[in-house]
């Protein structure tokens, strides 16, 4: 397991914190110590989570521990990216995008309508 690397950046108002790798302890504390610091008290705090590995258990705890006493109000955080659901504090949101559709490639074998292609 190898730790994750944490970026944070403002932008447009908001605090956008990258995290990359497997997220335990050191990357927990990373993470909310970017928030802490970063953080301007206005805006939103956006935790990107679609380069996370895996998650361990007890850093996700932790991380909850942190944004608990965070002066980012829950109501502004949230968590991008499925891997994040465990980082999700009570209060903060989980942003995921919706499964993708299985385009037909004219395949013939579905019920989309499409023909099959001749060649």
């Amino acid at each position: 397991m190898q730790s994750a690397h944490v970026e944070a950046v403002n932008r447009n108002g908001n605090l956008h914190v990258k995290i990359v790798g497997d997220f335990d302890d050191v990357a927990a504390q990373g993470a909310a110590l970017a928030i802490d610091h970063e953080y301007r008290g206005l805006g939103n705090v956006f935790v990107n989570t679609q380069q996370v590995k895996s998650v361990l258990p007890s850093s996700a705890a932790s991380f909850k521990e942190s944004m608990a006493t965070a002066k980012v109000d829950a109501a502004n955080l949230f968590v991008v990216g499925e891997n994040g659901a465990p980082l999700v504090p009570d209060g903060s949101r989980m942003i995921a995008r919706p499964p993708k559709k299985k385009k037909c490639s004219g395949c013939g074998n579905c019920k989309c309508g499409k023909k099959k292609k001749r060649g």
